[in-house]
């Protein structure tokens, strides 16, 4: 049964770095990180409308973690979680 792995934590305390380490032991598992979406969409600059675009974002990363696990793959969600 494939697994949730959820990484929370403060701005830059190596979230992603841990998530991307989990990855090299769980064979096949996929890392959904809000900040790479957010950067590769919207850029750094994103200002006032940052929350909106975040929320959108995670309502996608949401549906596509629901798909990849009814496939039978680990999801580990780079989100912070606060």
């Amino acid at each position: 049964m494939a697994k949730v792995i959820l990484i929370c934590g403060r701005i830059c305390c190596g979230k992603s770095t841990y998530a991307q380490r989990l990855r090299l032991g769980r064979k096949g598992a996929a890392v959904l990180s809000i900040d790479e979406i957010m950067l590769a969409m919207f850029g750094q600059h994103v200002g006032e409308k940052h929350d909106y675009y975040g929320e959108r974002t995670e309502n996608y990363l949401l549906k596509k973690s629901l798909e990849l696990l009814e496939s039978g793959i680990d999801v580990i969600l780079d989100w912070g979680f606060w």
